[in-house]
């Protein structure tokens, strides 16, 4: 079986201000509901 090949494909790639946009430190908010939503028995 042949593995598929991406040679062929097109992909967009993100300018330096759309990249940028997705680079942003957490706040304290999503931090504490991801520790909370662990489950008891999984550290975070």
């Amino acid at each position: 079986m042949a593995r598929p090949m991406v040679d062929d494909f097109q992909f967009r790639t993100l300018s330096f201000m759309e990249g940028g946009s997705l680079i942003k430190p957490f706040s304290v908010d999503e931090v504490k509901a991801t520790v909370w939503d662990c489950d008891s028995f999984k550290s975070p």
